[in-house]
Formats: C-alpha cells, structure tokens, sequence
C-alpha cells in the first residue's frame, strides 16, 4: 500500500528495534514491534493528514474501551 503522505520511517523502527532487542533469540519480537511501529506509524501520519478532531477522539475512544468492532471499521475505513 502506498501513502505519499506517510513519512518513511523504515531505518528509524530498524535501530530501535535492534537496540531494545538486540539477542538472536529475539527474531520474532523484532518482527512483530517493527511491524506495530510502521501501523503505528501510519495511523499517526494519516491522523495529521486527514483526520478531523471529531474523528480523532472517537478512535481514541475506541482504542481505549479496545472495542475491536469500532476499532475494524475506523482502520478498514483508513486503508481503504
């Protein structure tokens, strides 16, 4: 998926994830906080770009209550 208003952030999520799990045996952590860092990312970039303050709160409601159904439709509604 392409988004020209995300930042790329690729070598910063890389180090820090190298640096706060740096072992081996931490493969998969690295996979998975690098992959969080990026959606996290991109939520973030997408929220400055298009986001109003209205809809910014209700996906912060959501998150907070963590209701998965809200939560699906407003990130289906993102990448889409």
């Amino acid at each position: 998926m392409k988004a020209p208003f995300s930042r790329d952030r690729f070598a910063e999520a890389y180090f820090w994830v190298v640096a706060t799990c740096f072992e081996p045996k931490y493969k998969s952590a690295r996979k998975a906080f690098k992959k969080f860092f990026k959606v996290a990312s991109l939520l973030d970039d997408t929220c400055d770009a298009y986001a109003t303050f209205e809809e910014i709160q209700l996906l912060n409601e959501a998150i907070q209550r963590f209701e998965l159904i809200r939560l699906t439709i407003y990130l289906t509604a993102l990448i889409n």
